[in-house]
């Protein structure tokens, strides 16, 4: 932000306002810092903003198996969706695989995902549990539900 300030020849504060859209920027003024802005290619961090707002704008979608066309159909729809509010999809495929779904259940908590839509593959309640243990938004869909399989949760 610093080096587009300064090309722009305005403080950070202002910078930080027109790329956060947040207080008044005179438009001849936001138009001279978008213009800095592309000449120095200058991408505002998802990080820092992540950082600063606790929110990360993205959700991770983790289906058993992407190559059935349900699936594929499904996370389509559901990145189609997020990206039109907004939201950054992490698209995982377990690929019917237990320790793979923990792997990308590790993965995406650790990118700090503002919520998980999970299609379990059914074979570890645990990996369920440890979701729900997390306190992340989170929605569970089963295509086949069985509900003496989820009496635990």
């Amino acid at each position: 932000m610093k080096r587009v300030a300064e090309r722009a020849g305005v403080s950070v504060a202002t910078v930080s306002r027109v790329v956060n859209k947040s207080g008044f920027v005179a438009p001849p003024l936001q138009k001279v810092v978008m213009e800095a802005m592309e000449a120095l290619r200058y991408h505002p961090s998802a990080v820092a903003r992540g950082l600063r707002t606790r929110e990360t704008r993205s959700i991770g979608v983790l289906v058993p198996q992407l190559s059935q066309p349900f699936f594929s159909s499904l996370a389509y729809a559901i990145e189609r969706t997020l990206f039109s509010h907004g939201y950054r999809a992490f698209l995982c495929s377990a690929e019917e695989d237990a320790a793979e779904e923990s792997a990308y259940i590790d993965m995406l908590l650790g990118q700090r995902v503002d919520g998980l839509i999970l299609v379990p593959t059914g074979q570890s309640m645990a990996n369920i549990r440890r979701v729900l243990e997390a306190k992340v938004c989170v929605i569970l869909a089963r295509p086949r539900l069985r509900p003496a399989r989820c009496m635990g949760i």
